[in-house]
């Protein structure tokens, strides 16, 4: 549907590419990068799906639902609106569980699983995650924008 962001995220270092199996609905607003999406789902609108997170065939992600980094959904799973999933297998938390989201989200080691910067201080795997990112982008300053999208464009790319 209309201003979904997907996105594949790689370099000769890291490489998450997305999948998304067929018959699979994903709403307005939704953001994807780098995960995979197996077949029959339904992403509603916002929700989001981060790098390296699999979501199993036929599992529904609510409004502004959220599967983190390196999450695993099994097949068949429900994440509620606006509830977030974490961790293998994953754990659903409600919006309002904030001391287990801290938790979680601090186990993530964010900056080591997305910008391989492992063995440097905390201030320098940011300034060295930032120059990686920055690298990244710039390499798609010349990509194309699609926009209005039909099955059938979709099958000359």
């Amino acid at each position: 549907m209309e201003k979904v962001v997907l996105k594949s995220l790689g370099d000769v270092t890291v490489s998450y590419p997305l999948l998304i199996e067929e018959h699979t609905l994903i709403g307005p607003y939704a953001y994807l990068i780098g995960c995979t999406i197996k077949k029959k789902c339904f992403l509603a609108a916002g929700a989001k799906v981060y790098n390296k997170a699999y979501v199993g065939e036929q599992s529904i992600i609510g409004i502004n639902g959220v599967v983190h980094i390196d999450t695993n959904l099994k097949a068949k799973t429900r994440v509620p609106t606006q509830h977030l999933a974490f961790g293998d297998p994953a754990k659903i938390y409600p919006p309002d569980d904030t001391g287990k989201i801290i938790k979680e989200d601090e186990s993530l080691n964010f900056l080591d699983t997305l910008f391989q910067v492992k063995d440097k201080s905390k201030d320098l795997k940011y300034v060295a995650a930032l120059e990686w990112y920055r690298h990244m982008l710039f390499e798609h300053k010349s990509d194309d924008i699609r926009r209005n999208l039909s099955s059938k464009s979709m099958d000359k790319l």
